[in-house]
């Protein structure tokens, strides 16, 4: 279950900042690719690509190995980096990198990250993560970089992570988590551990009704209605009620048309309306929003579809080749 893989981050935005005097436009994507070290922007309705950090573009320590992206209300952008098991954070305006958190580092006080995955923002502005490595919750301080463990063996109550991936905040801070074939709510203040929705995984029983998980969950997303959506790779998008813990697939497994998916592993709020992004392909990915998401994998092909009409279009591609 934990085998290293290769990951990208992407993150949709909701708002406007200056980006190398070219505004970032509502909707506009970040795409962290770890070949080429780097952060590189992605015009949606184009398809067009410029880098807008790492390699020559920016200053700083550069990156190694990203896989989450956040950005909070002030347009503030954050990185994971699962290698150097560091949090970045980026000048919009620039591409500046610096270090916000890491022990190896000495930045930040608190427990090291090991291989922390995917991030948001809470309304506190802290940001949470998943940590793959420490099968954890960790929350680390916008400002300070320090860290501290929010849930795992000895915080909070329970059901333990197996395989913690996939991370969203809701609007009233709860915090969901995709595991193995389970989704976790986690309580914001003490940490504690609900299986809200779970098929096939003895640790944490069956919770919910509808079709089943048969994997982990690295994509998680809750929209704007505090809607919450989860990709398992091996069926597709499913929309999950967080009262009832009930499971229905969305699109994936003869449900809607359009390509069919060789390995979805995550979904995004792209506009603020209901649209999803949905990322196919070869090499795996993080997908997140300004309340943001997981990984995805895709060989070229971006297909946003729209929740209630399935609207499909494709993007054309431009600029520097995705690695």
């Amino acid at each position: 279950m934990k085998a290293l893989a290769s990951l990208c981050g992407i993150l949709c935005t909701c708002m406007s900042v200056t980006l190398y005097g070219t505004p970032l436009k509502g909707g506009d994507m970040l795409v962290a690719d770890p070949h080429y070290d780097a952060i590189v922007k992605v015009d949606p309705l184009t398809g067009n690509r410029e880098f807008f950090s790492g390699g020559v573009v920016g200053s700083g320590p550069s990156f190694e190995g990203v896989v989450g992206i956040t950005l909070d209300r002030f347009g503030n952008v954050f990185v994971t980096d699962e290698v150097a098991n560091a949090v970045f954070a980026i000048d919009p305006t620039t591409g500046d990198r610096q270090i916000l958190s890491s022990d190896d580092l000495a930045v930040g006080t608190g427990p090291a990250l090991a291989r922390p995955f995917h991030i948001d923002t809470a309304s506190t502005g802290d940001l949470l993560m998943s940590d793959f490595g420490r099968d954890a919750v960790m929350k680390v301080n916008q400002t300070t970089g320090n860290r501290s463990i929010l849930s795992d063996l000895t915080h909070g109550n329970g059901p333990l992570f197996l395989a913690p991936e996939g991370l969203a905040v809701g609007r009233d801070d709860s915090i969901y988590v995709g595991d193995f074939a389970a989704v976790i709510k986690v309580d914001p203040d003490t940490g504690d551990r609900t299986v809200i929705s779970s098929t096939n995984e003895p640790a944490f029983g069956l919770v919910g009704s509808g079709p089943s998980f048969n994997s982990a969950l690295p994509g998680v997303f809750v929209d704007q209605h505090d809607d919450l959506y989860v990709i398992n790779p091996e069926k597709g998008l499913f929309h999950v009620d967080t009262s009832t813990g009930d499971r229905t697939l969305v699109s994936g497994q003869g449900v809607g048309a359009g390509p069919v998916f060789s390995s979805p592993e995550t979904c995004s709020g792209m506009l603020p309306v209901a649209y999803w992004l949905l990322i196919l392909g070869l090499t795996r990915l993080s997908v997140l929003t300004r309340r943001p998401v997981t990984e995805a994998s895709f060989p070229m092909l971006i297909t946003a579809v729209e929740i209630t009409f399935r609207f499909r279009y494709q993007l054309r591609l431009s600029g520097p080749l995705f690695r």
